[in-house]
């Protein structure tokens, strides 16, 4: 009874659907969905954010068609800039899906406010774009690479400040002298940066002087944007991390952030390499000659300046007494991915020791009418428990042993049914359009690390407490450090046609969704136990929680389950990692 009391209160959005509330005047008398009214919705995006003067600018988004309107308007209004042209208007079309693309240049340097109005004339989104002279266009796109190095030394630090409050070992001193190393080589990163922004700066220098040549540069600086785009996401949520893994003050948590920590560096390495690595890839890989004979070139003095205009670019990216930010990269990789190895391969048994392994989770919900389903969603996400204790943390054998962790991965997938006719089947004649916008899951990938998962809008993070006691674990699941992002979550588009107006009106109706601390904490019950089974090599835990609650009074069916293996070693299976999950 007590569960039902909480359900009834966590769905009490869910009860809202079955509320008597108006669509529109005409439409007053019929029960319904909590329809609400709203502005139609609509995205976009730029691509790339910093463009060149007259280079072309690509704008995709999505919206929703309102009866016989597909098209979106397209608004460029300059924010600054040292001459403010007018605002350019266009037109895009959009598919059956709702997708829409156009391409236009911008005449002038500056920042410009880009918005898209949907076809009911009321919603819009914004972006913004960059349009700059060459130097300055290099400049610009590495912003998010030259923060994430920042991260990055700050990242070095924290790691040495966790390993520096271990007790002494031999351990500690050949990672202290490992990770003196590292910091010299971080140290290198920013003047291979500029290295790189100076190669780059080439290639724009000939769009430039050039414009016949920005169709065959564009997919180069398409490549250069996405690059971009992830190591932005990279930068914030290694930020983020870096902040909570400050608070630990539990000696096998503090080496587990300091693991974490390296190998993000790792990982950040690899973002930040990955622009250096497209660059070669053109002015190298595919040489002056292949890409000097896609550009439209007027005349062999202009094939000229380009072939020596790519050369520079490939001698300043591979030349110089460090030999070019390429091979700065692979140093710094190959410090960081060594130390973040040295810790969880080879020196954490030395302080502590720690259950390890997969977890997977099902939630699903369905909403009935008279005891007939309109609308049920179903989550799957996977990902892993890890439960840690110091060695010497049983001083006797009755004393428990308490355990740190978490839980922590990735909504993997998503599944929607709704139809409103069920309560309403008088909508069926007003119904111009039905749209379910679900979230999308993102497949679990363990080699990635922690905090990129993190960095992603599905990944989730909840710390764990418990104890090991004569042979039973006890856990207490915390609330999340980090859950489902608020960005995740499903909206219901309706576009009905008024019987005496001519005007389409689009409507919503907004669907109840879990975040995975409630999944999981509900889902295994407030105080899970697992029984210990110990073998000549191996401790293990391995449980399946299923419940499901039937709430009659509220019309909702629950169903969970809860599947959790975790060992000492750990069994984390590559297998269940590469598969599509």
């Amino acid at each position: 009874m007590k569960f039902k009391k909480l359900m009834a209160a966590h769905h009490l959005s869910a009860a809202l659907w079955l509320a008597p509330v108006a669509l529109t005047t005409m439409l007053a008398p019929l029960p319904a969905h909590a329809f609400e009214p709203v502005d139609a919705p609509v995205t976009v995006k730029v691509s790339p954010e910093v463009a060149l003067v007259k280079s072309k600018v690509t704008l995709t988004g999505t919206s929703l068609i309102v009866g016989k309107n597909n098209e979106v308007t397209i608004s460029v209004a300059p924010e600054s800039g040292a001459a403010k042209p007018a605002p350019l208007t266009l037109k895009a079309k959009m598919d059956a899906s709702g997708n829409f693309k156009t391409d236009f240049a911008a005449d002038s340097e500056g920042k410009f406010k880009i918005t898209v109005m949907a076809p009911d004339g009321k919603g819009s989104a914004s972006t913004s774009l960059q349009v700059a002279a060459p130097l300055a266009a290099a400049g610009s796109s590495s912003a998010s690479a030259n923060a994430l190095i920042t991260t990055m030394q700050k990242g070095q630090s924290a790691g040495d400040a966790q390993i520096a409050a271990l007790s002494p070992s031999p351990a500690k001193d050949e990672f202290q002298q490992k990770s003196a190393e590292l910091k010299k080589k971080l140290a290198e990163i920013p003047a291979a940066q500029k290295h790189y922004e100076d190669a780059l700066s080439k290639i724009y220098d000939l769009g430039a002087k050039y414009p016949e040549s920005l169709p065959a540069l564009k997919p180069l600086f398409d490549e250069l944007a996405t690059a971009n785009e992830a190591i932005k996401a990279q930068n914030d949520s290694f930020e983020k991390r870096l902040a909570q893994g400050a608070k630990t003050n539990v000696q096998c948590d503090n080496i587990e952030a300091a693991t974490e920590a390296f190998s993000a560096i790792s990982t950040s390495m690899n973002m930040i390499g990955k622009p250096w690595g497209i660059l070669k890839n053109w002015v190298i890989d595919k040489g002056p000659g292949k890409l000097v004979d896609t550009m439209n070139l007027p005349g062999d003095a202009a094939k000229f300046h380009a072939t020596q205009s790519i050369k520079l670019s490939a001698s300043v990216l591979i030349g110089g007494a460090t030999g070019g930010p390429i091979a700065a990269s692979a140093a710094v990789i190959g410090f960081a991915g060594d130390l973040g190895q040295f810790w969880t391969q080879l020196k954490f048994a030395k302080y502590c020791e720690k259950f390890e392994g997969p977890v997977y989770a099902q939630y699903r919900s369905e909403f009935r009418h008279k005891s007939k389903p309109y609308f049920t969603y179903k989550f799957d996400l996977r990902g892993k428990i890890q439960l840690r204790y110091a060695k010497d943390a049983a001083r006797k054998a009755d004393d428990p042993i308490a355990l740190t962790g978490q839980i922590e991965g990735t909504l993997v997938t998503t599944e929607y049914a709704e139809n409103a006719i069920i309560i309403n089947p008088e909508l069926s004649s007003r119904v111009l359009l039905r749209k379910v916008l679900g979230p999308p899951g993102v497949r679990y990938l363990e080699d990635i690390g922690t905090m990129a998962r993190m960095a992603l809008p599905q990944g989730f993070y909840i710390p764990v407490k418990g104890e090991l006691h004569k042979g039973k674990i006890t856990l207490n699941i915390e609330a999340a450090t980090k859950d489902l992002s608020d960005v995740i979550q499903a909206q219901i588009l309706y576009v009905f046609m008024e019987p005496s107006l001519p005007i389409p009106s689009v409507q919503q109706v907004k669907a109840p969704l879990e975040k995975a601390q409630f999944i999981f904490s509900r889902g295994m019950r407030a105080k899970p136990e697992f029984d210990v089974v110990t073998t000549k090599d191996k401790m293990q835990i391995e449980k399946t929680f299923k419940r499901t609650e039937d709430l009659k009074d509220a019309d909702v069916f629950i169903e969970w389950k809860v599947d959790v293996k975790a060992c000492n070693p750990g069994c984390l299976p590559s297998l269940y990692f590469s598969k599509a999950n």
